[in-house]
């Protein structure tokens, strides 16, 4: 990667290139080569039975190289003349070449918390809008309503250009996970999707508000003090006997789980405290 560092960092700025125009071709050819390459290395990594620290220095390396190369090609066509924008998004598609096969084949390996470099945001925005845009007609069909469609989709949608590897790969597994589930009924799939957000742990915290909302309905339309009690510990138990599993959406939150655990218990004193009130 040495060679691949040397050619955007000194033949290959505007200052430099803008002179030497005719290199062009050449220089596209040499980068070309290098890709080929480092995909050969990483080919015979996948390949080879490294420890799981070497496998994943070595990718990680090669992550941050790309994330930074990427970064400084886009603010090479910022400071650059219009005629050589088209060869530096040649180059910008090689580079995010490898990023894709980092993410397809050593997913695993990544350091999730990177952010992704903005022109690869700009390929990924696309690919995720089009396909939560197909998700949302599924999910309209099994009667998934509007306010719960919004607080699923608005953390990747409006990432306003900052977009982590983790948000992008907790939203390709979600998009898989929410495939239709055969033969359940609209109402079992429903419970179904609530099921999948906990225990992969959608922990936004209009989630959080939107599930305890729900709650408070569904305890109102009790009559009495047991019946809410009831409902209560039941959806305790439900949320026990869920999975637990080393994913989050956003890792600054606390987990879903645990925020309507507390909730839940908040509630359950509260109703405690009514019926002992009611009982005097």
């Amino acid at each position: 990667m040495h060679t691949l560092q040397q050619i955007i960092l000194e033949k290959v700025c505007p200052g430099v290139l803008i002179s030497t125009k005719e290199q062009m071709p050449a220089l596209l050819e040499e980068v070309k080569a290098q890709k080929l390459a480092i995909t050969a290395g990483l080919k015979v990594l996948a390949d080879d039975e490294e420890t799981k620290e070497r496998i994943t220095k070595d990718v990680q390396e090669c992550q941050f190289q790309m994330i930074l190369w990427l970064e400084i090609l886009h603010k090479y066509q910022q400071h650059s003349d219009h005629s050589l924008i088209a060869f530096y998004q040649e180059l910008e598609e090689m580079l995010q070449g490898i990023l894709m096969g980092l993410e397809q084949h050593f997913s695993e390996y990544l350091a999730i918390d990177y952010q992704l470099p903005q022109s690869y945001v700009v390929i990924v925005s696309r690919q995720m809008e089009e396909r939560i845009a197909e998700m949302k007609v599924f999910l309209r069909k099994r009667n998934v309503e509007e306010p719960l469609l919004d607080v699923m989709f608005n953390p990747i949608l409006n990432h306003k250009g900052n977009l982590s590897f983790r948000m992008v790969m907790y939203y390709r597994r979600l998009l898989f996970l929410l495939n239709d589930h055969g033969s359940l009924s609209n109402e079992e799939y429903i419970d179904q999707l609530h099921y999948i957000l906990y225990e992969y742990n959608f922990n936004s915290p209009e989630y959080f508000i939107y599930c305890t909302t729900q709650m408070r309905r569904k305890l109102k339309a009790f009559r009495t003090i047991r019946e809410k009690r009831a409902c209560l510990s039941w959806y305790e138990k439900e949320l026990r006997s869920l999975p637990e599993r080393e994913v989050v959406l956003n890792e600054m939150q606390s987990s879903i789980r645990s925020r309507m655990f507390n909730w839940l218990k908040d509630e359950k004193q509260y109703v405690q405290s009514l019926l002992s009130t009611s009982q005097v």
